[in-house]
C-alpha cells in the first residue's frame, strides 16, 4: 500500500510501477494541493484501467458526486463514514457479482 500526498506525485510514481505492483483499488480525495480529484481522477482511470477509484472525502456536495462518478470514480464516500460503512463500500465495488443463468 502507498500513500502519496498529492495527486501528481501518485501519477508519477504510478507511471514508473512494474505491473505486478499496480494497484487494484485507488482512494481518492477532491480536495489535494495542485491537481484536485476531479481533475486526476481521469488520469487515474487512463493510468490505471482496471483499477477502481473510490472517493473518499469531506465533500457531500451533490455536483461533486456527479462529477466523480462521470468522470470515472467507481463509488463516493465521505469522510465522516464509519469504518464499516467505508469497509463495505470498498467490499461492494471490488467484489464482482457474478450472475447465474437463469
Amino acid at each position: 500500500m502507498s500513500q502519496f500526498g498529492t495527486s501528481a506525485i501518485a501519477l508519477r510514481s504510478l507511471q514508473d510501477m512494474s505491473t505486478r505492483s499496480v494497484p487494484d483499488l485507488v482512494l481518492l480525495d477532491l480536495r489535494l494541493p495542485g491537481m484536485d480529484g476531479l481533475d486526476s481522477l481521469p488520469c487515474f482511470k487512463s493510468t490505471l484501467p482496471d483499477a477502481k477509484v473510490m472517493i473518499l472525502t469531506q465533500s457531500d456536495d451533490e455536483a461533486d458526486v456527479l462529477r466523480a462518478i462521470s468522470r470515472g470514480a467507481s463509488g463516493y464516500l465521505l469522510k465522516s463514514s464509519t469504518l464499516d460503512q467505508i469497509t463495505e463500500g470498498i467490499r461492494s465495488i471490488m467484489v464482482e457479482r457474478v450472475r447465474v443463468p437463469e
